[in-house]
């Protein structure tokens, strides 16, 4: 029953790349990725990060936070850097509690397709363009639902990627926080700066709105280097979510 719907899946895919309609964003976000990569203590903005603290109990916060979060809405922007070139992929996700999911790809390659997951534990998801009216249901683990940086879509909510951050604590990597949040101009916005440390090398950045502890911009790194960044906005933590938008 899977292999069929793949096989449409990919199909679907050549037919509905319709990424170059976000292109002015993409140019925006990978200015701001180069600004954020370049926040370093060696750099002309070493003010950023002098003034740290070991990040485990911010890490914590996060995490009672989230468990109070019961709805919400956000956007997101996702862009990845493989080697001369990027890819950019952005949506919209509505979560519920218990881990209601409903995931909507706005632009790139999936552009179109949408991954629900519901109350038994499955996903099921469709294509955009020609095909979307065929249904597949998928594990929610299935490779199929990685966004374009590995992780599984099905852990992009808030409580996830701060459960993320916790498991890199306790792999024994160094995590670091700035202990007040810092302006960053070019933005004109206040964030707390969290950094975490594999083997002293950078890893990921997450700058948090200071008023909601909300993660806001997302930086992946590759031994050191920049791979991808994501930027969440528009997010609505009073959203009223009818389950109806949850059904398969």
């Amino acid at each position: 029953m899977k292999t069929i719907p793949k096989i449409i899946l990919l199909i679907s895919i050549i037919f509905t790349n319709q990424g170059y309609n976000v292109a002015l964003a993409q140019n925006s976000d990978n200015n701001t990725a180069i600004l954020f990569a370049k926040i370093k203590t060696n750099s002309p903005l070493d003010c950023i990060l002098t003034d740290t603290s070991g990040g485990g109990n911010f890490v914590n916060s996060l995490l009672e936070r989230y468990k109070k979060l019961n709805s919400y809405t956000f956007e997101y922007l996702m862009t990845v850097y493989k080697k001369n070139q990027s890819e950019t992929e952005s949506g919209k996700m509505y979560f519920k509690e218990p881990k209601l999911m409903r995931i909507e790809q706005t632009s790139g390659k999936r552009n179109g397709s949408v991954a629900v997951l519901s109350n038994n534990n499955k996903v099921t998801a469709h294509p955009g363009g020609l095909f979307k009216i065929v249904k597949v249901t998928l594990d929610k683990y299935d490779d199929d639902l990685k966004c374009l940086n590995g992780y599984n879509m099905v852990e992009s909510d808030f409580l996830s990627l701060a459960y993320a951050l916790k498991s890199y604590i306790n792999k024994g990597m160094k995590c670091l926080v700035t202990l007040k949040p810092h302006l960053i101009n070019d933005l004109k916005t206040n964030y707390f700066i969290l950094d975490v440390y594999n083997n002293n090398v950078l890893y990921k950045r997450v700058l948090f709105d200071s008023q909601n502890f909300l993660p806001i911009h997302w930086l992946d790194y590759n031994n050191g280097k920049l791979y991808c960044y994501s930027k969440f906005y528009n997010i609505n933590t009073t959203a009223t979510i009818n389950d109806s938008v949850f059904q398969p």
